[in-house]
């Protein structure tokens, strides 16, 4: 998808086919850093999701057919530290190689579950303790605020982009719990 102001470029990790992200991304700086324009590049990353993507060693898991596996605890404290890894590495790479003051949002989807296996807690709510972190160019810290939900991240993100002051919503938080169609507000329990 491009746009006129900018682009706009995905990098989506296969689930059958475990990549790297430091490859693609390396690739996407190379290819880019040179045109005068910003650009967008979103890294979607499934790690440390289920299946399982690397051992203990952090070398990859090798597996003919990975399937879905169950999430457990224990999978994920053997990817997580190794994806961390992974993302240092490429975003010492991003400063090092992009010198236009990059933006860099690192954010998961959702905090673990209170169902995963391993995990001893009733609190539903344990999976919006999501992870979610900028690195914004000096000229967009004005409009970032300490209490921005994922759901302002994006205007946020193409405010930078597009140098035009964001149309923030209101930060709302809901659950779903087995029924993904029927939404728990939960905001007042997070403010």
């Amino acid at each position: 998808m491009r746009t006129q102001s900018f682009g706009i470029f995905r990098y989506f990790e296969s689930l059958y086919v475990l990549t790297d992200i430091d490859h693609a991304i390396k690739q996407a700086i190379k290819k880019f850093r040179t045109q005068n324009r910003n650009y967008f590049l979103f890294a979607h990353i499934l790690s440390p999701h289920e299946p399982q993507r690397f051992n203990s060693d952090c070398s990859k898991y090798i597996v003919l057919n990975p399937g879905l596996g169950d999430a457990s605890i224990d999978q994920y404290k053997i990817d997580l530290p190794c994806l961390n890894n992974q993302i240092i590495e490429t975003i010492d790479y991003i400063l090092e190689n992009d010198q236009t003051d990059p933006i860099i949002l690192i954010q998961s989807d959702h905090g673990i579950s209170h169902e995963m296996k391993g995990v001893n807690s009733d609190n539903k709510l344990i999976r919006l303790k999501n992870l979610m972190t900028f690195k914004l160019p000096k000229k967009c810290q004005k409009n970032y605020y300490d209490s921005i939900s994922p759901v302002n991240n994006m205007h946020l993100v193409f405010s930078c982009l597009t140098e035009k002051k964001p149309q923030y919503i209101e930060d709302n938080f809901f659950y779903a719990n087995h029924n993904k169609f029927v939404l728990e507000e939960v905001t007042g329990y997070l403010k």
